[in-house]
């Protein structure tokens, strides 16, 4: 994942993310370690390979601690997060038992999209003081 920060060098810092990622799921009920009935039926690809484009900041409280957060949308290019998808499932119903599990089944008609968030804190301790390559310190040229 790549990101991009605006203003460095300022106590506030806006960035934007952006990146690919892997992605192994295994949609299972609450309490039970078993596959849920649809895969087995449908046999649709639990690795896919999605995308994630996110929004953070990061707040320095001083020259080595920071307060830090960001919000990240994963597109999964997969309908099957949750095990079900309904236009798949309508095929499939219409069908029978002598449904035949097709590419576009497998497939699915839509995406799970989901977001993810979340809050830190860092401290750096061995950073770079010098974070313009100035050969002067950020405290000394503040000072």
């Amino acid at each position: 994942m790549g990101s991009y920060n605006f203003f460095p060098l300022q106590p506030f810092v806006p960035i934007v993310l952006g990146g690919v990622e892997l992605l192994n799921f295994s949609a299972r009920n609450l309490n039970q370690d078993v596959d849920l009935p649809y895969l087995a039926a449908v046999q649709y690809n639990r690795n896919v390979v999605g995308w994630v484009l996110g929004i953070g900041f990061e707040l320095y409280v001083s020259e080595n601690l920071v307060f830090n957060g960001k919000g990240l949308y994963h597109l999964t290019n997969t309908a099957y997060l949750d095990d079900f998808d309904k236009l798949a499932y309508d095929e499939f119903v219409k069908a029978g038992k002598g449904a035949v599990i097709t590419d576009a089944i497998k497939t699915g008609s839509g995406n799970d999209n989901f977001l993810t968030f979340g809050l830190g804190i860092s401290y750096y301790i061995f950073g770079d003081q010098d974070v313009d390559d100035d050969r002067i310190d950020r405290l000394d040229a503040e000072g």
